[in-house]
């Protein structure tokens, strides 16, 4: 079965790629503009929300697509507010009131209800929803309203499965997802290399204004880590790691690999900017959950594939990394490659000697203490927006946090056990039907490529929750919902 070039570079070019980079980083100075003068704000959120919104009425995957494209550039959700509240929710909430509405004038609610009821998937997902609920009053009751609300927040997304899973039925809407995701991942990586570089360069200082803009508005971290390399972080990040899987993901597979030559100039350049795009950024990330990711997707990635073109392409993308990391450590700092290879091994070390660095010392000292919170009530959990008091080795004293660095743990302590094994059933149940899938398209197949690949990012997701709040942050719910539509709805020849 031979790869139709043809078809494959009229749907994914890298023209229409090129104006969603163009578009990402036009809402990025839209948005740092909005930041400077708050007003400007105001108005992009209103003429987004009524774009979207007006789409939507019109057909509702017009506007659910700018819920997705808002969850790829607008690394927390803040990129423009009003009145406090996000775009991201704003969105969220206005096209799920208008699909709602929609449901109910079609006279097609019950109906939908039974056929989610009937599908064992989705019945489940009813299930951790209601969960989430009953967490979330649980949560009300014990802990501060404004933790609780975070946390719910992110754990309502889940309810986009059910529009998601109607939207990602029209394979037009597949495919110019495909293209707007591969944009969006482009502009983001590189934006994370443009700011490295400013920084690095001392454009863009501690506390200057695109710092506070950065760090206020996108929630992301601009941190010294020595040498003059600088770690740029931002909550989007989350999805570069899926995205970097999925592209390896297709040149693994030996279907790809063998005809790559022979594909169109456009897909190789896009296959080439999503890898060593995301592969920068998150050398620059230099986050330890995100390599231990990496490592986990990589092993996944064996499924059908030769043992020894495996281990070759697998030791060949770890190098990669290491010698990105090596070179731009070496140019920042003045040439010192021995001191970079020493930062680098030392920064894994602390994986499994935390002691050695005060973040992940602090890390350790939390987790007897959260340990001692979930044996309080550990089927159902104490509720959203859980806190734990620890001894802070970074700022020498004990302080009451909400960040509490261990991804399962955390979920224990609020959904308890039950909701944890519910949340694993969804996940369990969403690789038992993608191998089913994948055996009924061909192993072989493009679209298997894809799967596997969109697993490989979800497997990289579940390492990284080990030590981050990865599975129940809003980019970690949206991956998923987002994996479960397209899996779902994939067919044959949608690349």
């Amino acid at each position: 079965m031979n790869i139709n070039i043809k078809k494959l570079t009229e749907k994914i070019n890298l023209t229409k790629v090129s104006v969603v980079v163009f578009i990402f980083f036009l809402t990025q100075v839209f948005s740092y503009l909005g930041y400077a003068f708050p007003v400007w704000s105001g108005i992009f959120f209103w003429l987004i929300i009524l774009s979207a919104l007006a789409l939507a009425i019109k057909k509702t995957e017009y506007g659910f697509c700018f819920l997705l494209f808002e969850f790829f550039l607008g690394h927390e959700g803040h990129l423009f507010e009003f009145a406090g509240i996000s775009l991201r929710l704003a969105l969220f909430l206005g096209l799920m009131l208008v699909w709602g509405i929609k449901k109910i004038i079609k006279k097609q609610g019950i109906d939908f209800l039974k056929n989610s009821l009937k599908d064992p998937g989705l019945a489940v997902f009813w299930l951790l929803l209601l969960v989430v609920a009953l967490s979330f009053f649980q949560g009300l009751i014990r802990h501060t309203p404004n933790l609780v609300f975070k946390d719910f927040i992110n754990y309502a997304y889940l309810i986009l499965i059910f529009p998601f899973l109607e939207i990602f039925k029209d394979k037009q809407v597949r495919q110019k997802f495909f293209i707007l995701a591969s944009g969006a991942i482009i502009g983001l990586s590189f934006l994370t290399l443009i700011i490295f570089i400013l920084t690095a360069l001392g454009k863009v200082q501690i506390h200057d204004q695109f710092y506070w803009w950065w760090r206020g508005t996108l929630v992301g971290k601009i941190t010294d880590a020595g040498n003059n390399f600088w770690r740029i972080v931002t909550p989007a990040h989350l999805l570069v790691l899926p995205g970097f899987m999925v592209a390896l993901s297709f040149l693994i597979r030996k279907r790809i690999s063998q005809n790559f030559k022979k594909i169109s100039q456009n897909f190789r350049k896009i296959i080439f900017f999503l890898v060593s795009g995301a592969s920068l950024a998150l050398v620059i990330n230099f986050s330890r959950a995100y390599f231990l990711g990496i490592l986990g997707g990589l092993v996944f990635l064996k499924k059908n594939v030769n043992y020894v073109k495996w281990l070759k392409f697998t030791l060949l993308v770890i190098l990669i990394l290491i010698i990105e990391f090596v070179l731009i450590f070496s140019l920042v700092s003045g040439g010192k490659i021995g001191e970079s290879l020493r930062v680098f091994t030392g920064r894994m070390g602390t994986v499994i000697q935390p002691e050695g660095e005060a973040s992940s010392l602090t890390r350790m000292n939390i987790l007897p203490r959260l340990w001692e919170k979930i044996k309080i009530a550990p089927l159902f959990g104490q509720g959203l927006g859980a806190t734990v008091g620890v001894f802070d080795a970074v700022i020498n004293r004990e302080k009451i946090t909400f960040h509490l660095d261990w991804g399962y743990f955390e979920m224990w302590h609020e959904i308890g056990l039950f909701g944890l094994v519910v949340y694993g059933l969804l996940i369990f149940y969403l690789f038992y039907f993608s191998f089913k899938k994948i055996k009924d398209l061909g192993k072989e197949s493009q679209e298997a490529s894809l799967i596997l690949g969109l697993l490989a990012g979800l497997i990289s997701l579940l390492i990284a929750n080990l030590t981050a709040p990865v599975l129940f942050h809003s980019l970690g719910v949206f991956y998923f919902v987002l994996t479960w539509s397209l899996v779902f709805n994939l067919k044959k020849n949608d690349l």
